[in-house]
């Protein structure tokens, strides 16, 4: 058995209170995703690590089931949970807590958060990641440098 963390505490905490508000037993909750009820268990309890494949599974359960709010909380707990099991493993830790975040869970979050705005910020994000593209466009381009010229 792992050891028992603070940041996994709060993530089963958060966890049962997830499936709480989205009527959904911890029985059921493992049944879905292919899990037995102990493991379920083990995460709310603290005892378990939750892999990003199960917590992948869970977020797309629970994705319109429970409000945003309790939805992005579920989310930041797990990021926090994978900084704090790569501490623990002596690993280097992420400067974006939401690397650890497979890109289904991290799209979700971003989506749930992004309809929330106005419209007008809305437009503004996106310019910003356009601009973000066409930058990491041009920084390849430099890193690679110029294609050769094609003959006569």
């Amino acid at each position: 058995m792992a050891k028992k963390t603070m940041a996994r505490i709060r993530f089963g905490k958060m966890l049962k209170r997830v499936l709480k508000a989205a009527g959904i037993s911890q029985m059921e909750i493992a049944e879905m995703i292919g899990v037995t009820p102990q493991f379920i268990s083990g995460i709310v309890t603290g005892n378990f690590s939750t892999p990003r494949s199960k917590f992948d599974s869970i977020c797309a359960i629970l994705e319109n089931r429970i409000e945003d709010r309790d939805f992005n909380s579920f989310v930041e707990a797990f990021a926090e949970e994978k900084i704090n099991d790569d501490e623990e493993q002596k690993l280097p830790v992420a400067r974006n807590p939401y690397e650890e975040i497979t890109v289904n869970a991290l799209e979700m979050l971003f989506l749930k958060k992004f309809h929330l705005l106005l419209p007008e910020q809305q437009i503004k994000i996106m310019n910003t990641l356009e601009q973000y593209e066409r930058d990491n466009e041009y920084r390849q381009a430099a890193e690679t440098g110029p294609e050769p010229s094609k003959g006569k």
